[in-house]
């Protein structure tokens, strides 16, 4: 049984006393919810949440497909009334549990809906920002001349007559309705509401953001929702950014929680926990481009605007100084950047021993580097000169030009980095790299680790007794766990690991057909004659069919190939093409009868029910390119840490991470207990090469198909099993 907090609701103390086994069985509250089947393999998960909970403990669990990991995770949750954060990859997860599973649950358990999301200040309408644009678009733009508002470069310009009346009924809205139940509104987050660009405009920054000393702090989206958090929500639903974030800002491990960005808590739950590794990453990442100038010329030229500072000639010309360098930087980058990866992996070379080289036999090897370091120093003065500047004129408003002040020195200072990063005695590895993009660039120092910082914050949950649980259903490597364990820093002690597997049964649900005769993945025209192998299938396929690409260039060789095939009469949905993703899932899921093509994007977190899709058609093994900069430097530390042996990496980085790709996007084949349909894998080495048998091995145990003629024969049934002709 699940303890009860002193503040359990004693309306419920019934069914709280419950454990969770008794609420997920058929006799319980949940059987109320239609479609809802006990499942052996949820109560086992939940069992094994509700054990490291009570006794603050840390769980690993793989929960296979259909498994109901979510109510798993929840109800134990729930069931011992502490306060628990639950960390999600993406926002899209965040939103599902916050508007759909929570609800479900609180109201089936009788509870007082106390819950919410919290996401970064970015995400919320700031009120302060809104009027200030609003006085800059009634006043017609007309404040200054071409010359200055050119610097400016005014955000109200995005502002129309509706958008202004949609603004002021949320923020009308927001003031009736402040009193709301924290699962009923998350307090101001507009980005379902407006464009890209609207929202940027209209949203919180850290830069601007004057926290305390804004006269609206009290009323303040971003920061009510934050103090509801702390002083009344039950569960709090974050990202794995934002939690990254309370490390940062705080590495204080008081009850296992940073108080500054989160309520303190008990308990904690890492929801696609295969993804912390990655974000962690990005998320640490110190970044410095062409977009902290286009942030600083909104943010300065709003500033100015509001004529505080009486020496704006001086000031425009410190300025002028750091556009001007960073304007230089992207010309040079732009002459030498051919398509080759070259400027990609410039920094990357230059400033890692972890990284990619230059060919140093290249004609304009040195000249390359000496004219990149020339205009890196001249970026570095122009910041410093700034910063200086800045400086000698905050007492005039330290609030605001004091927080500029930090943010051209942290830009500076992760220019230094750039340039004279040291992986070998870096005691936390990293490495420096560029990318080129058609209108900027951008520099990055991007930490090699996260086990490091993130087993320390671990390690401290197991000191304060706080149960943690990280779940995903692809954690695993042919059934071990070695990688995540690695990747995380994990303790070696008191640790559970279960395998829930999928509730589905794949063995009658669904085929998977390889063959060692599909075009080798060097073959030039490869499309064409992968296309000639698989056309049949796609042709007798009795619903949708997904073909899942590895990059963007063979997605689009592809479509040509498929779209030129005057034969083949399904529709083409391509990604990059005119559709957002979310618009080309829906008409993809509203033909029924479509193909597909998508990138990596694709191959987690779509979910396409039922007989809109019977085929998914996977081009190659998911590998990471070693072209890639960071990769290619997480690779060769590895390769240091073992001693120079180069097999480890790929054993241990590069397999391991396509395995959990792999995984991910054969998962998009049977999402619910009446699907149906045949997975086909086209890359030959999971056939021909000794490392295929761990891929295979990580797969859901699907019926396999040894030639064409039986995967042709098992959708023909399965075309008559759903009583729909075929396509022909």
């Amino acid at each position: 049984m699940c303890k009860l907090s002193n503040d359990a609701d004693k309306t419920v103390n019934e069914l709280l006393n419950k454990s969770a086994k008794e609420i997920l069985s058929d006799e319980g509250p949940l059987a109320n919810i239609k479609g809802f089947v006990s499942r052996e393999g949820q109560i086992y998960m939940a069992e094994s949440v509700e054990k490291v909970f009570n006794n603050g403990q840390i769980l690993v669990a793989e929960a296979g497909t259909g498994t109901g990991k979510t109510f798993a995770y929840l109800i134990p949750a729930l069931l011992n009334g502490k306060t628990t954060v639950i960390s999600t990859a993406s926002k899209a997860l965040q939103d599902q549990l916050i508007k759909k599973d929570l609800p479900v649950i609180f109201k089936l358990l009788k509870l007082k809906p106390q819950f919410m999301a919290l996401k970064g200040i970015n995400n919320y309408l700031c009120i302060a920002k809104f009027e200030q644009l609003l006085a800059e678009y009634n006043e017609s733009h007309s404040l200054f001349n071409d010359d200055v508002k050119a610097l400016a470069s005014s955000s109200a310009d995005i502002l129309t007559p509706a958008i202004i009346n949609q603004v002021k009924k949320i923020i009308t809205d927001l003031k009736k309705n402040s009193s709301l139940p924290c699962g009923e509104c998350e307090f101001g987050e507009i980005n379902s509401l407006f464009s890209k660009d609207v929202v940027k405009a209209l949203t919180n920054d850290n830069l601007q953001c004057s926290r305390h000393s804004c006269k609206y702090y009290e009323s303040c989206c971003a920061f009510s929702a934050r103090r509801k958090a702390i002083s009344s929500a039950k569960v709090v639903v974050i990202n794995h950014a934002l939690f990254f974030s309370s490390l940062l800002v705080e590495n204080n491990f008081e009850q296992g929680a940073p108080a500054i960005l989160l309520p303190k808590y008990k308990q904690i739950i890492f929801d696609e926990a295969h993804e912390l590794s990655a974000i962690g990453r990005e998320h640490l990442s110190s970044h410095l481009g062409s977009f902290n100038i286009k942030i600083l010329n909104q943010e300065l030229g709003s500033y100015l605007k509001k004529d505080k500072l009486k020496i704006q000639e001086p000031f425009r010309e410190a300025y002028k100084d750091v556009q001007e360098s960073f304007a230089d930087m992207l010309e040079y980058l732009k002459t030498i950047d051919d398509g080759s990866g070259n400027a990609r992996n410039l920094l990357a070379y230059k400033y890692s021993d972890y990284a990619e080289p230059f060919n140093n036999e290249d004609p304009y090897y040195s000249k390359k580097n000496e004219k990149f370091l020339d205009l890196a120093r001249s970026m570095y003065i122009s910041l410093r000169n700034f910063k200086n500047y800045i400086k000698s004129i905050k007492e005039q408003d330290e609030e605001y030009l004091g927080k500029l002040y930090d943010y051209i020195d942290e830009l500076a200072s992760t220019l230094v980095s750039c340039m004279t990063i040291d992986d070998k005695s870096d005691t936390k590895p990293a490495v420096a790299s560029l990318t080129v993009y058609k209108l900027g660039f951008e520099m990055r120092v991007t930490p090699l680790e996260v086990a490091d910082i993130f087993g320390v914050y671990l390690k401290n949950c197991q000191n304060n007794d706080m149960g943690v649980v990280l779940t995903s259903a692809t954690l695993s490597v042919d059934h071990n766990f070695i990688k995540l364990k690695t990747d995380l820093g994990i303790p070696k002690e008191d640790v559970d690991y279960i395998e829930v597997p999928a509730f589905f049964d794949y063995e009658h649900q669904a085929a998977l057909y390889i063959s060692d005769s599909f075009p080798e993945i060097n073959l030039p025209n490869r499309e064409k004659y992968l296309w000639a192998k698989v056309r049949d299938f796609v042709k007798h396929a009795p619903g949708g069919v997904f073909i899942l690409t590895t990059s963007i260039s063979a997605l689009n060789r592809l479509a040509k190939v498929i779209r030129e095939d005057k034969e083949q009469k399904r529709q083409v949905l391509c990604q990059y093409e005119h559709l957002s993703n979310t618009k080309m899932l829906n008409a993809f899921k509203e033909d029924g009868n479509a193909i597909l093509i998508g990138s990596i994007s694709f191959w987690a977190g779509v979910d396409v029910r039922g007989d809109a899709l019977s085929l998914v058609i996977i081009d190659k093994l998911p590998f990471t390119s070693p072209q890639d900069p960071i990769f290619s430097a997480r690779c060769r530390h590895f390769e240091h840490k073992s001693e120079g042996n180069k097999n480890r990496s790929f054993m241990d980085i590069s397999i391991p991470e396509a395995v959990i790709c792999l995984r991910q996007g054969v998962g998009r084949l049977i999402r619910h207990e009446k699907d149906s349909g045949a997975m086909v894998i086209c890359d030959p080495r999971i056939k021909k090469r000794g490392y295929g048998n761990i891929f295979l091995n990580s797969l859901p145990p699907m019926k396999r198909m040894n030639t064409p003629q039986e995967l042709l024969k098992f959708l023909h049934n399965l075309g008559e099993s759903k009583h729909e002709p075929c396509c022909d």
